[in-house]
């Protein structure tokens, strides 16, 4: 059992150590805490597009926690089209949907919402809910360095097309969040939800001044 340190830094022994994080990967999967599937990636070195194609990146499954949630701002119908998915699909909580489908139903929702930024208010709705386990591994982690872990080890698991990663400069922690492939028009939103999400989690459940963050972009 690794820990890494309470600030949120990743030791030297962690940023290599991706056997290390297979095996909690594995432990967890086999008590049922992750899908079959779910990819668990802890270094550059051991990025799914360093050995996977965009394709096969694409066929990769994942929740279908948050096109359900979708479908209570979108008309199901339209929200779905060209995705192969139906209300009664994302309606069952054991169906998994691939990546390429969740990248289809975001690319409609840039059509049908009535503003470009619709999904800044939809984000923070998410902030410490519809996130399976890792909602209680962030509610339960002792430290904020741990919640931190927790949430960049983790949730790619859910949204396997992010490769996500955390480190010291100074005296400020650098999350990573970096797309394994080409998003396109959904590239706003996928990098910004989970962004929402992380910084409101800190804000409620560590009272974390976001003044303090700072946000860049590359679009």
């Amino acid at each position: 059992s690794e820990r890494r340190t309470a600030g949120g830094g990743v030791s030297a022994r962690a940023r290599g150590d991706a056997k290390g994080s297979k095996l909690v990967a594995a432990a967890m999967q086999q008590k049922g805490m992750l899908l079959p599937n779910s990819v668990i990636f802890m270094t550059d070195t051991d990025r799914p597009d360093t050995w996977m194609t965009a394709s096969e990146i694409e066929d990769l499954l994942m929740p279908g926690t948050y096109g359900r949630h979708l479908t209570r701002l979108f008309e199901p119908a339209r929200l779905l089209a060209g995705t192969g998915l139906s209300e009664q699909d994302l309606n069952d909580p054991t169906r998994r949907i691939t990546v390429r489908q969740a990248l289809q139903y975001i690319r409609n929702t840039m059509a049908l919402a009535p503003a470009p930024d619709w999904y800044l208010a939809w984000a923070g709705t998410l902030a410490d809910h519809f996130h399976g386990p890792i909602s209680i591994a962030l509610v339960s982690a002792p430290t904020l360095g741990d919640g931190l872990d927790a949430f960049l080890r983790y949730f790619p698991g859910r949204v396997p097309y992010l490769h996500m990663q955390g480190r010291l400069v100074g005296e400020t922690h650098l999350s990573e969040l970096t797309p394994l492939m080409e998003l396109d028009v959904a590239k706003p939103v996928l990098i910004e939800t989970p962004l929402i999400v992380l910084l409101q989690h800190l804000h409620t459940v560590y009272g974390v001044d976001l003044a303090e963050a700072r946000i860049e972009l590359d679009y």
